[in-house]
């Protein structure tokens, strides 16, 4: 019984931007023919992951500084909302300021109305007073 791997044979390979030659081995053929490639590498090993240093990287390479990044994403978060909550609480402040400012100028208006309103009233009554003593006065 012939196995696939019969059906491979080594070959190499010149990169195209080193110019060393590499071997592309059958199992390696193998491998790229079940992940459904088509074309033969056409660079070397090295080449490769000076192009793409991340795809060489072992698992736990990977892990971690997924880690790394996803650690350094917290603290950015962290230090981000708790910028905002001051800077929250700081509007809120001023907007607590700004309301007690402008009852007190309420307030300040509403006594100044009483006060004109009372004014108002007392002038009506001494015009109401000068116009009876002048109506007595007329009479008399």
């Amino acid at each position: 019984m012939v196995s696939i791997m019969d059906s491979y044979q080594d070959e190499t390979i010149q990169c195209i931007d080193c110019l060393q030659t590499f071997t592309y081995s059958a199992q390696q053929q193998q491998i790229h023919h079940e992940k459904g490639y088509r074309n033969k590498p056409k660079r070397c090993p090295k080449c490769r992951r000076s192009r793409h240093p991340k795809s060489e990287m072992t698992q736990d390479e990977v892990i971690r500084e997924l880690c790394k990044a996803v650690g350094e994403l917290r603290v950015k978060v962290d230090t981000d909302l708790a910028r905002i909550t001051d800077e929250l609480h700081g509007a809120r402040q001023d907007i607590t300021k700004t309301n007690e400012l402008i009852r007190k100028a309420w307030d300040d208006y509403q006594e100044g109305q009483d006060g004109q309103d009372q004014k108002s009233a007392e002038g009506k009554e001494n015009d109401q007073e000068d116009h009876e003593s002048q109506k007595g006065s007329a009479q008399g």
